[in-house]
């Protein structure tokens, strides 16, 4: 793969839209040679609605995800921020998206932990969006929220992640406390996410 060089030589512009696309586009020339390496870690995400299965790919500085998202209810979905900055194409199926921005100063979000990051409720702007295939969407900055709903059956997506935005931010913005590593996926459940992925892409 061409990648290696290209990850070290522009993770630092991964924190913006433009670097964030710049990623995807090195990442879908090389994904069929991705997708014939066994994934590095898998997960099925049941604590939260909706479920999610995931099956991920650490490059270098980079994490590749595949994720299947199941329909939920409105009214209880993940409602989240991101501890590093990422971008999703959606590959298959789609969702309602919800994101909110906090207008306040970045260094504000350092101060959160997994007790009072519901607080931040008040303080956020919203928006929807309906996602469909080929649809795609950043995460570039600490004060982004978003929730995600697929409403008519599950959803294929394409996930790229960076660096975290400080050391301590993958543990701050946890809404739920993991007592135990979620259940990997089985081998029949990985080639799911992995074929469809590779129907998307005609591999």
């Amino acid at each position: 793969m061409t990648l290696k060089w290209w990850t070290y030589k522009n993770l630092r512009s991964f924190s913006t839209p433009k670097g964030a696309y710049n990623a995807l586009d090195s990442i879908e020339e090389n994904i069929s040679d991705i997708l014939n390496i066994d994934p590095h870690t898998t997960a099925r995400y049941t604590h939260d609605t909706p479920e999610a299965w995931r099956v991920l790919w650490q490059l270098w500085d980079l994490r590749v995800q595949i994720h299947k998202i199941f329909p939920g209810v409105e009214g209880v979905w993940f409602f989240h921020p991101h501890p590093w900055p990422s971008i999703v194409k959606i590959l298959d199926g789609g969702y309602t998206h919800s994101s909110w921005s906090y207008n306040g100063p970045e260094q504000d979000m350092k101060s959160i932990n997994s007790e009072n990051v519901e607080d931040f409720w008040k303080h956020l702007v919203r928006h929807n969006t309906q996602l469909v295939p080929w649809s795609s969407y950043t995460m570039t900055d600490v004060r982004q929220y978003h929730e995600v709903l697929p409403t008519k059956g599950p959803s294929y997506s394409l996930m790229i992640t960076g660096t975290p935005y400080f050391k301590w931010a993958t543990k701050a913005f946890s809404r739920n406390i993991i007592t135990s590593p979620p259940p990997e996926l089985t081998a029949e459940q990985i080639s799911e996410l992995t074929n469809v992925a590779q129907n998307f892409y005609n591999i």
